[in-house]
Parts: structure tokens; sequence; C-alpha cells
């Protein structure tokens, strides 16, 4: 019941770092271990989202830092992070939601610039 306890936290903990971040939406009130994150803008449209959140995926998990997947959620493309390890603490957080912040902040300046060229 403590290890629950503590990775309810934890999510809760991830969402509220990462919900501080432009172009991040949590996507779900974080009452258990899931963390459901949206990448863009409000101007950006359904696809292009799912174009950002997969290149963040791709990144985040080449970085290994941290393992997330997709999946497709209220007709979006997310990125879905679950809470499980026994041995997470809160380091761990913060490696997490900086490794997210660092892809976020890299898929954002590139797409940027590809938007800018076109």
């Amino acid at each position: 019941a403590a290890m629950v306890r503590q990775h309810c936290a934890l999510a809760r903990r991830i969402a509220a770092d990462l919900a501080q971040v432009p172009g991040i939406l949590v996507m779900n009130d974080v009452v258990l271990n899931q963390v459901i994150l949206r990448f863009g803008h409000d101007g950006d449209g359904a696809e292009r989202r799912k174009v950002l959140a997969a290149a963040v995926m791709d990144r985040v998990v080449a970085d290994g830092i941290i393992f997330v997947a997709g999946a497709t959620w209220r007709g979006e493309w997310v990125m879905r992070i679950s809470v499980i390890s026994g041995a997470i603490a809160d380091e761990d957080v913060s490696m997490a939601t900086s490794a997210i912040r660092a892809a976020w902040t890299q898929v954002s300046i590139e797409a940027s610039s590809e938007t800018a060229i076109r």
C-alpha cells in the first residue's frame, strides 16, 4: 500500500512539474500512477501534435533515462507515463522530467526551424 501511495505521489509530481512547461499539456487528472501528456500548442492541429509527441517520445527513449510509450487517448496521440518501479525515488522523477523537458525543447526548436524554412 505504501508503494502504491508513493507511485501515485510521484506521478502527481511529474504532472505538476511538466504542466509548467509551455507546449506540454497534462491531459488527465492524475489520481493513480498514470500521466498522459500532449505536446504542441493550441494552434497546432491533431496531426502536428501527433508528430511532435512521437518525436519527443523517440528522443526520450533513445536517451535511456525513462521509458515512455505512446497511446491514443481521447482522440489524441499522447505520451503515457506509468510510475511502476518499486525502486523509483524523487531523484528519478527529477531526471525523468528533465529528460522530457529537454526532449520537448529540442523537438520544439527543430519544429520551429522547419516551419520557418517553409
